[in-house]
């Protein structure tokens, strides 16, 4: 049986048989009668309809969608995903980029980033070079010049996962964007700790302001409750006709575009904070692996014009999310390990960012068309980019399956 459509197993997440019946049909609930239709409900919105018409290819039908159910099995281990990744033929999507995307896996990228934005007082510390000093961050990132190695090494303690305030972006009128994980309570600085910590959220400013990113915005389980409810409006039965305004009610109830809102004036408000003077604006989050994420990327996308670049984007994407150690395996939930973690909070980013598309669409190098291809990559497991939860797991995964790891290799993927 040929198909018109090329879809992901890891895409899927409900597969509904029909034949006078409707059936669900799962790893575990195989299929017993031959279907008439296949409804496939994909995790990115997508709702495929396949009828199966009296012409001999009933026997077939059965056969493919008792495969598919189980095929949803077979992806939940990491090893087989692992497996598949270096199965993959590493010449043909290691293709040079149209638009070069800074992976701030090196140095060299943040040092770049400095230089860019003018960021002076700031330097690039190797510090945790061998991801040993904390494993959820980047081997590299940015801390005040003025702060020695030796003294930043004791302030790690002092900070949830070890993730101690960095740098993320310069503003043009002198202000720098930090982000932070929240402080520790069962650890008592003292007097040199104290003031290396003062210097990682002043930087060479005189004010610091400390902005809690849990107040007024979302969590990440109001999140996946708002996305639950908004796939369930998006994926449903399309024969039963709804009115306008109750889609619009439904729409509304999923409280999803309340979270654009308050991501949106949030990021608003940070952005004017940096304009207005010379002073540190520190991001907290108790683990700053996702609202953090989410808001520092969105206030340089309001803020700086080359994040509205696809290089920039890019680069942008690499530096907030992929490198900060966002746990896009969790979040996604590829394996279904547990649905508890799963949240779509870079899919949120992703609204958000649609958003201000649509209002200052000139001011955009790319169109939502990318945006959508952006999204659906994040549930490819080829695309390497969105398959860990940080650049030490990255790196691990890499050395069970005996392959280097290149991350550009993994990144054309989406990028093109």
């Amino acid at each position: 049986m040929r198909l018109n459509h090329s879809l992901i197993s890891s895409n899927f997440f409900l597969l509904v048989a029909n034949q006078s019946k409707i059936k669900i049909v799962t790893p575990s609930l195989s299929l017993k009668f031959v279907p008439e239709e296949l409804l496939i409900y994909c995790r990115g919105f997508r709702l495929m309809h396949f009828h199966f018409s009296d012409n001999g290819l009933k026997t077939e039908a059965f056969s493919m969608t008792n495969t598919m159910a189980k095929n949803q099995q077979l992806i939940s281990s990491v090893v087989q995903q692992e497996a598949m990744l270096r199965s993959l033929d590493k010449t043909e999507i290691a293709t040079p980029m149209d638009y070069p995307t800074h992976m701030f896996e090196s140095a060299m990228d943040w040092e770049n980033e400095i230089e860019r934005l003018g960021a002076t007082s700031w330097r690039v510390t190797p510090l945790n070079e061998r991801c040993d000093t904390c494993t959820s961050l980047s081997k590299y990132f940015v801390v005040p010049c003025k702060l020695l190695d030796n003294d930043l090494k004791n302030t790690f303690a002092h900070f949830q996962q070890r993730r101690i305030p960095r740098w993320s972006w310069h503003h043009p009128g002198g202000g720098d964007l930090l982000r932070s994980a929240g402080f520790q309570t069962n650890t008592d600085p003292d007097k040199e700790d104290l003031r290396s910590i003062r210097s990682l959220l002043f930087g060479n400013h005189s004010q610091s302001v400390i902005i809690d990113t849990t107040e007024d915005l979302p969590s990440v389980a109001d999140i996946q409750a708002s996305f639950l409810k908004l796939r369930a409006l998006c994926c449903s039965d399309t024969s039963t006709p709804v009115s306008n305004e109750k889609w619009l009610s439904n729409l509304e109830g999923s409280h999803w575009l309340d979270h654009v809102r308050s991501c949106l004036k949030k990021a608003s408000e940070v952005s004017m904070l940096l304009s207005e003077g010379n002073r540190s604006i520190v991001l907290q989050e108790p683990e700053d692996r996702d609202i953090n994420c989410l808001m520092t990327s969105l206030v340089q996308v309001l803020s700086d014009p080359h994040s509205r670049t696809l290089s920039g984007f890019q680069s942008l994407v690499q530096k907030e999310w992929v490198s900060a150690g966002h746990p896009f395996m969790q979040r996604i939930n590829h394996f279904k390990q547990s649905d508890k973690e799963e949240s779509p909070v870079f899919l949120l980013f992703l609204d958000c960012v649609w958003q201000c598309l649509q209002q200052f669409p000139t001011a955009f190098e790319f169109t939502e068309s990318y945006l959508l291809a952006l999204h659906d990559s994040t549930y490819n497991l080829f695309c390497s980019t969105f398959t860990h939860n940080c650049p030490w797991d990255r790196i691990r995964g890499s050395q069970v399956i005996s392959v280097p790891y290149n991350i550009s290799k993994g990144f054309v993927l989406w990028v093109q």
